[in-house]
């Protein structure tokens, strides 16, 4: 798990290296993780009145810089600044890692890849004292999140059955109550969360609405028993048992990439043509900040 490695304030874990309190890299500053990115306010001036036409301002990719000192005296020095160098290689794939900081008590992560590396070498470096080091990572992503997933699972709604029968006969039969097909999904961050959906088949035409919000998705497929339809709102791609079914959205629904859980509680409604026995679907996300 992302940032299973710190254990005390002032620390940051990329990989299996950690820094900061109780290691040989001393944390002196950190750029870009509190900030707020860059903005494109997405504005359009106005062709025949002053002033522009407002639009939702869309962050830009966050950059985190950390500078730092190393500090392992003259034995270690050499195998310390290797480690640095090793745990720091630029990536040869597009794929992101976590990057966990923990300031005071609140631990979040972001994903990323090392963008530069910069190791001064000076007077500092060739006498072993405390020679300078500065890391930058870019994350496409500039939200940062909790560690830890949430997740709701939400079954077809059942009514209930039997309930008490006039004139009253001891003892009373109060019946069976009935089932939801409603949760709700809380996101304790600041900035929207980009949630993982899962159908659980049998389910034909499967559709969940944020009620919050106002929107939902809804897709045009039978997921069968045994099947998932799993719907990554993140990375826009709808999948059944790992084939693609995003042209299976109907005109009911927002672009994937749009259904979002808004920082609170998003009251979530699960419907479909029909559902068979076993049917569910579970919504998996993490808090988002930023």
């Amino acid at each position: 798990m992302a940032g299973e490695l710190i254990a005390a304030p002032w620390q940051m874990q990329w990989g299996g290296l950690l820094i900061g309190t109780g290691t040989p890299y001393s944390i002196q500053k950190l750029h870009g993780w509190l900030d707020l990115p860059g903005l494109d306010m997405g504005t359009t001036a106005k062709p025949t009145r002053p002033g522009s036409w407002g639009a939702r301002p869309r962050p830009q990719s966050r950059v985190v810089t950390l500078e730092l000192e190393v500090r392992a005296g003259v034995d270690r020095m050499d195998e310390v600044v290797s480690a640095l160098r090793a745990a720091t290689p630029r990536s040869l794939t597009a794929d992101e890692a976590p990057l966990a900081v923990r300031l005071r008590g609140e631990t979040l992560m972001a994903f990323g890849k090392v963008s530069n590396r910069l190791i001064v070498v000076d007077h500092s470096f060739s006498q072993a004292l405390t020679p300078a080091a500065t890391l930058q990572w870019l994350c496409s992503d500039p939200r940062c999140y909790e560690l830890a997933e949430r997740s709701v699972t939400i079954t077809p709604g059942v009514s209930g059955s039997g309930g008490l029968v006039y004139p009253l006969a001891y003892p009373l039969t109060y019946g069976t109550a009935g089932a939801s097909n409603n949760a709700t999904a809380t996101n304790i961050g600041n900035d929207p969360s980009s949630p993982l959906l899962t159908f659980t088949g049998p389910i034909t035409t499967p559709r969940l609405v944020n009620t919050t919000l106002g929107y939902g998705l809804e897709f045009a497929v039978d997921v069968l028993a045994g099947q998932t339809l799993v719907v990554d709102t993140d990375a826009g791609t709808v999948l059944l048992n790992g084939s693609d079914r995003l042209y299976t959205r109907s005109n009911l629904s927002v672009p994937v990439e749009y259904f979002e859980l808004y920082p609170g509680d998003n009251n979530l409604t699960l419907l479909a043509a029909a559902f068979g026995t076993g049917a569910s679907l579970t919504v998996t996300w993490k808090s988002a900040y930023l």
